[in-house]
């Protein structure tokens, strides 16, 4: 996971302050896994038990929760500027489907 981080940071131009702590986050999570791969085993040599896996998983959430939180904020200011005609279709007002003899409401 901590590897397609890495591949997900260029998504994110460097437009505003939000999208710029999510592209940071995201490297920075790639880079303390990949040095977490070559510490642990230099501390603990053989007697390394799970704790690499544990501290990978744990990077990863704190990673997910974090970028969710500012995501949704990157989400939601792109939503505000939106233009009325790019809107879900759902909130448009449709007539109703003709099936028949019968009509269908939406």
């Amino acid at each position: 996971m901590s590897f397609s981080f890495l591949f997900m940071a260029p998504v994110f131009a460097n437009r505003n302050r939000p999208e710029t702590a999510v592209r940071w986050i995201f490297v920075i999570a790639f880079i303390l896994s990949f040095v977490s791969l070559a510490v642990i085993p230099l501390l603990y040599g053989l007697d390394r038990q799970d704790r690499f896996e544990i501290e990978v998983l744990s990077i990863d959430w704190l990673v997910l929760i974090i970028n969710g939180v500012l995501l949704s904020i990157v989400f939601r200011r792109q939503l505000k500027v939106m233009p009325q005609y790019l809107l879900p279709v759902n909130s448009l007002r449709l007539p109703p489907l003709a099936c028949g003899n019968r009509y269908i409401k939406t």
